[in-house]
């Protein structure tokens, strides 16, 4: 299950990744991190390094077309990671948070952050699967565990194969293209826990806030 959803509004070696860590980073040292190249754990989710992998490939994304490098945002991270959290905790896929007005907009979210210095913002969403599955998202269900066509458990992605899937969706996509090539100047990405969907699919939602500052 991959679902996308674009918005555009003018106006290490630790188990924690750190906020001053994006400044020490570029996309090929980032994606060089032993903890980035690891299967994704439920259980042990590192939300912070999936925030870290999204923005990085992005930032790959941008290298490959010759556009400027995106700044980090801890002010951009925080209101995409409340806006993943809230789709996740209200049931809901959508730029517009209508269980809470002071929140019902991206540029209302990032300002309730802190951002009144942006003037421009635009939103990527995407609610993706942590599973790897078959041909046409094909999967089985076996003694209770969800399977390949093969039989074998289904395998997780690791932080940096996840985060790279979710910007080349966007990148296939006109609106969400638009946003990633976009005159943009600052980037921040945040993912909501892990959910366990009805059918034992393991899904999180992950948005990114994009803005250009007075």
């Amino acid at each position: 299950m991959n679902l996308l959803f674009s918005f555009f509004t003018l106006i290490l070696a630790s188990n924690t990744w750190e906020t001053s860590y994006y400044d020490s980073h570029t996309p090929a040292s980032f994606f060089a991190l032993s903890e980035v190249n690891a299967p994704i754990e439920p259980g042990q989710f590192n939300r912070e390094l999936l925030n870290a992998a999204v923005f990085f490939a992005t930032n790959e994304f941008r290298a490959r077309k010759r556009l400027p490098l995106f700044k980090y945002s801890p002010v951009l991270e925080k209101s995409a990671e409340l806006h993943s959290g809230n789709m996740l905790e209200h049931n809901f896929f959508d730029h517009i948070d209508r269980k809470n007005r002071a929140l019902r907009t991206p540029l209302k979210r990032i300002l309730s952050c802190g951002g009144k210095d942006f003037v421009s913002v635009s939103e990527n969403l995407v609610l993706m699967n942590i599973q790897v599955l078959g041909p046409g998202n094909s999967y089985f269900r076996k003694e209770g565990k969800l399977v390949d066509d093969k039989g074998k458990l289904l395998r997780t992605y690791t932080y940096a194969q996840l985060a790279r899937k979710m910007v080349d969706d966007w990148a296939h996509s006109k609106g969400h293209r638009k946003n990633l090539q976009g005159n943009f100047s600052y980037l921040g990405c945040g993912a909501s826990a892990v959910k366990t969907e009805k059918d034992g699919l393991k899904v999180v939602y992950a948005t990114q806030n994009f803005g250009s500052k007075k």
